[in-house]
């Protein structure tokens, strides 16, 4: 009897050693929205605004442009009764050449923008990057993964530290 008692109680502790064992090497995994950040946070605030303005500069010259455009040819089709054919002709030409740069500047606006939006994007992605980093080694994460990125369907909100995130990035945003 003694020793069933004795044996009951060593594989006891032995798999009590084993849990905790266990227990001790858990790895501590943190996910980041980081979309969440750039739409949220005050730096992703300022960059939507910066952004906007930027965009809306460009609509509007663009804009006017298209509406020089459209005027011309107004004239034009007002016009042509009385034209010679050659002044027709010189005419139209200037409207075409006038659309193909208004084409080229729609063109070079567009790829402008996107470039402008990718820089800030990249500054706070980089911001943010080392902010994660400090966190990580700090408070001894194993990992910290973009909630997106990452391929995870599912995983509970207890792993989403982007609301810290963004709480230490403002502070930080507003120092500088």
């Amino acid at each position: 009897m003694r020793n069933k008692w004795m044996t009951l109680c060593a594989v006891v502790l032995l798999f009590a050693g084993i849990s905790a064992a266990q227990a001790a090497d858990v790895a501590k995994i943190g996910l980041v929205d980081l979309q969440r950040i750039l739409d949220t946070s005050a730096a992703g605030k300022a960059a939507t605004e910066e952004i906007q303005k930027s965009g809306e500069k460009m609509e509007a010259e663009l804009k006017a442009k298209g509406q020089e455009i459209g005027q011309l040819r107004q004239d034009l089709d007002r016009q042509a009764m009385v034209m010679s054919r050659e002044a027709y002709m010189e005419k139209a030409r200037e409207i075409r050449i006038r659309t193909n740069d208004f084409k080229e500047a729609q063109q070079l606006y567009a790829d402008d923008f996107k470039r402008q939006e990718a820089a800030l994007i990249a500054k706070i992605k980089a911001d943010v990057y080392k902010i994660v980093e400090e966190m990580g080694k700090k408070e001894g994460y194993t990992m910290i993964l973009e909630k997106k990125e990452c391929g995870a369907m599912y995983a509970p909100d207890a792993l989403d530290i982007t609301d810290r995130i963004i709480a230490q990035y403002d502070k930080s945003y507003q120092k500088k």
